[in-house]
């Protein structure tokens, strides 16, 4: 039977809960999976997961070799090792003073949100408790105050509110952004034999289009997002 996929060596930068995740995927697509193969299990898990990670289980098994101990077992002494139960009141404490950074996306903030929340074991309330902490560190006071004034306020709710007036607000500065270079070309192409000492650039009918444009264009966005 051939091979399906591989697994690389496990390395110190690595989440060990995840690398394992992708080993279980590895055992079960070569059906590698049940007790009839638990020595093929435990001889693939010291392979694949490398020389150092190895040596490590040697350390922490002495006396006894790896071989002498069951897969699972090889597992579990390296995720007490590894990944040890983070404490929760500090993993609380890191999820409710994160704030959104400057420069940092709507996406961005909540990705962090919920990768901090992984420590917290919120259960039942994981949703109540990013909505909150959503809403509490958004950077944009404006969005933050519609959202606080909503009776019926949810995750999804807030987060699509959030995105939509970050996206009205990149719009008006693309916008804003391309009227400056419009006025600007108006001032570089003007004849100043003709327009010397009569009229100036702001006051050019292009440029007036322009910044008429420009308004209707950006009122047009905010209210739409609003």
């Amino acid at each position: 039977m051939a091979v399906i996929g591989s697994v690389a060596e496990f390395t110190a930068e690595e989440d060990w809960e995840e690398y394992c995740e992708r080993l279980e995927q590895y055992f079960l697509a070569n059906n590698i999976k049940d007790t009839e193969t638990e020595k093929r299990r435990r001889a693939v898990f010291l392979s694949v997961t490398g020389g150092k990670t190895y040596e490590l289980l040697k350390t922490l098994l002495a006396p006894q070799k790896p071989t002498e101990n069951t897969y699972e077992e090889l597992w579990q002494v390296l995720q007490n090792h590894l990944s040890p139960k983070p404490v929760v009141i500090a993993g609380w404490y890191w999820f409710w003073t994160v704030r959104q950074k400057a420069g940092q996306s709507v996406s961005q903030y909540l990705a962090e949100l919920r990768r901090l929340a992984e420590k917290c074991q919120f259960g039942n309330f994981l949703n109540d408790a990013l909505r909150d902490m959503f809403v509490i560190g958004l950077l944009d006071t404006a969005v933050q105050k519609k959202l606080l004034s909503e009776t019926q306020l949810t995750l999804d709710k807030a987060y699509h509110v959030a995105m939509s007036h970050e996206s009205a607000v990149q719009q008006v500065e693309e916008i804003q952004g391309a009227s400056k270079q419009q006025v600007n070309k108006v001032k570089e192409h003007r004849d100043p034999q003709k327009e010397k000492g009569v009229i100036s650039a702001e006051g050019h009918p292009m440029s007036q289009m322009i910044v008429s444009f420009e308004k209707s264009c950006v009122s047009r966005v905010v209210t739409r997002a609003m």
